[in-house]
């Protein structure tokens, strides 16, 4: 399992994120783009060790400049370089982590449906609000809000959105002012998000190079749009959107796929750092961390995914030190988990009602503080929402 715009720009920058009162046009393709691709990455090989071997591979990524890299937060690691040819600089290290299993009383798991739904799935959490997606019977998505103090339930759903089969609207995340995520419409497009939580406004997002295929809006570093287009192969890569500069900035993984359903995947991301997922060659899901300060990509994995298509780690969340995800294993059945980036350690979080047959299991996709959020499918392949808290 695996869930899964340019805006309206006023003069000034920061109305990008806080001026929504009317749904903004689409973008001219013909926006000013800057390519983010490193040409190759070395891996070293995993030591034999009576303890599982975690990989560290990162690298910092330079490239020929052009004069909108001298004021941009974004690239200003890169600003010394003008004109200077692309280079590559490696940086290998192996660490070690703990792997444990957190027993199911360590957690309380409490399920959240929305009423009459046909499956729930529960996409993010801050506070005490969280966000998610349901179906009803027709098929069609329907985003919600849900207080977790209060306990109820608002619909969000982008006026844009289609009303049929596969249509309908998807948040994805959340933040203090705003909810990201897309929407597919009645001509079954798709396009991301943005939706003001204080305006109750939406605005619409597309990245050119999309070309009228999808694209999703999944997250903010600062005021910048963190996000994954489609490109015609069908082929995912992760985005960054600039205001103030009108840029996006496309930033993919050396070792990511270039076929159909594969490639790179943003989830979220928080400060200078965003999360996600990469797809190699083979289909195989590799997790994330892409840290916009230095430029620098972090691959982890987990030492019991599978290794065959459609299995891996996928890292969906960022809170302070933990990081959320979930990895498919050898038997195609989804178990989530905890990893602490100070200790480089991975908990297992499994709902005890997640089904065990391939294709079941539990998929964490949000935390705030201690508290985590996710969905589970059960033995019979119905999905629920869940919130985990500490016991």
């Amino acid at each position: 399992m695996r869930r899964r715009h340019p805006l309206n720009l006023s003069e000034n920058p920061i109305a990008l994120l806080s001026t929504f009162s009317a749904k903004p046009p689409l973008p001219s393709p013909s926006l000013s783009r800057r390519v983010v691709v490193v040409k190759k990455v070395s891996r070293l090989p995993t030591p034999v060790s009576a303890q599982p071997p975690f990989l560290t591979l990162a690298f910092l990524y330079g490239l020929t400049s052009t004069s909108w890299y001298d004021y941009s937060p974004l690239y200003g690691f890169v600003g010394a370089l003008m004109f200077k040819p692309a280079f590559v600089i490696l940086i290998c290290s192996i660490s070690f982590f703990t792997f444990r299993k957190l027993s199911y009383g360590d957690y309380i798991f409490t399920p959240l449906n929305y009423p009459n739904a046909t499956q729930t799935i529960i996409t993010d959490i801050i506070d005490d609000t969280i966000i998610g997606q349901y179906q009803d019977d027709k098929g069609v998505t329907h985003g919600f809000i849900y207080d977790n103090k209060g306990q109820t339930f608002s619909r969000l759903n982008d006026p844009d959105a289609g009303d049929d089969l596969h249509q309908g609207t998807f948040p994805e995340s959340i933040s203090a002012d705003f909810i990201l995520g897309y929407f597919t419409d009645g001509k079954n497009r798709t396009h991301g998000f943005v939706y003001d939580r204080k305006n109750q406004s939406f605005a619409t997002i597309d990245d050119p190079l999309a070309l009228g295929n999808a694209t999703w809006a999944v997250g903010e570093s600062g005021n910048k749009i963190v996000g994954v287009y489609f490109d015609t192969g069908n082929v995912e890569h992760g985005f960054i959107y600039d205001p103030e500069l009108k840029t996006f900035a496309t930033v993919d993984v050396p070792d990511a796929g270039k076929d159909s359903g594969q490639g790179t995947n943003f989830n979220d991301a928080s400060g200078n750092l965003i999360v996600g997922n990469f797809i190699d060659s083979h289909g195989v899901n590799h997790g994330l961390i892409f840290d916009l300060s230095v430029g620098k990509f972090t691959i982890i994995d987990n030492p019991t995914a599978g290794k065959s298509k459609d299995q891996g780690t996928v890292i969906t969340d960022i809170h302070d030190s933990q990081l959320v995800g979930f990895y498919t294993d050898k038997h195609d059945l989804d178990h989530s988990f905890i990893y602490n980036l100070q200790t480089q350690s991975f908990t297992m979080l499994d709902d005890p009602k997640a089904g065990r047959s391939p294709d079941e299991g539990t998929d964490a996709y949000g935390i705030s503080g201690s508290t985590i959020v996710g969905t589970y499918i059960d033995a019979n392949d119905a999905t629920h929402g869940f919130i985990a808290t500490p016991k």
